[in-house]
């Protein structure tokens, strides 16, 4: 059985075979990788240490960042995940690092997913019920070719069930035609779900505020590193902050997020005096980032930091 560290390696080796540079780290994403797209992967041993807090903080990354989210995972309580089928937690995808490696290779792979214990598949209804029409058959006909009832041909047909993959396979084989839908990550199109997530403090929502008055839209996400994020002419993420207290591994991390992702960080605090910046990541009050009018103004704000 794979631990933790060596599903990381794993992941992060299967990334780099297929030419993406990686980014790694801890808390809502495990693993960053970029090429033509992005992903955003968490790994976990087991899927049920997903909560449902960590899926929406990986949404709003994902969403803020235009990347994928991902979890890569060996079993679900007790039940070890099957390879080549694309189960789902929170609305985001799941899968084992083999299913992940095939997907990265072919770009594709059969939309198969879990329910109850079925490995149900997702099929092109309307090509089906097409095909079928073409040559000539009935419900009746194919359903007693397929060995399932008219109801379940019919269900198909109008989407309201989906096949098992051994009935789409079957289908296909007497249709002539190909039914089954591939799962494929594409990232050049921005993820749909907009997820946000309300301020946990006081100045978390002094921050959110101003942004969202600036031109910013933005939400919070639950990471020690970065908990404020916004995105309008540009990214802008931060990590904001009561006091300005040892600051040095947030800015580690800021400042490779910055580098990776190509946006603009900073760290915000309440009140602080005398520090432009740590470890090159501009540092900020809250009474600075009122004053500002516009993302211009943040901008020439954020670089007058650097200088």
């Amino acid at each position: 059985m794979l631990t933790k560290a060596s599903l990381n390696r794993r992941v992060t080796d299967a990334l780099l075979k297929n030419d993406f540079e990686v980014m790694l780290s801890r808390g809502i994403f495990d693993i960053a990788g970029k090429r033509e797209y992005k992903l955003l992967i968490k790994t976990l041993i087991n899927i049920d240490g997903f909560l449902e807090r960590h899926a929406k903080s990986l949404k709003v990354l994902s969403h803020f960042l235009s990347a994928n989210p991902l979890v890569v995972s060996l079993k679900a309580n007790k039940y070890i995940l099957q390879d080549m089928i694309v189960y789902s937690r929170f609305n985001i995808p799941v899968m084992t690092p083999e299913t992940l490696e095939t997907l990265l290779f072919e770009d594709s792979l059969p939309y198969i997913y879990s329910v109850k214990g079925k490995h149900l598949v997702r099929i092109d209804s309307k090509k089906m019920k097409r095909r079928r029409t073409e040559m000539g058959l009935s419900m009746k006909s194919l359903a007693n070719k397929v060995g399932v009832s008219v109801k379940a041909i019919y269900e198909i047909e109008n989407e309201r069930v989906n096949p098992t993959l051994s009935t789409a396979k079957k289908l296909e084989e007497i249709l002539g035609v190909k039914l089954i839908l591939t799962y494929g990550i594409d990232l050049l199109t921005r993820p749909k779900e907009d997820v946000r997530i309300p301020p946990l403090t006081l100045v978390e929502k002094r921050v959110s505020r101003e942004l969202q008055r600036i031109g910013l839209k933005s939400s919070c996400v639950y990471h020690p590193k970065l908990n404020v994020i916004g995105k309008g002419n540009f990214t802008f993420a931060s990590c904001v902050k009561e006091k300005d207290l040892n600051l040095q591994d947030e800015a580690t991390f800021l400042k490779e997020f910055k580098i990776f992702f190509e946006c603009d960080t900073a760290i915000i605090l309440k009140e602080i005096e005398g520090r432009e910046r740590i470890s090159d990541v501009p540092v900020l009050t809250l009474h600075e980032i009122e004053e500002v009018k516009n993302t211009r103004e943040l901008l020439d704000l954020l670089k007058e930091k650097m200088d």
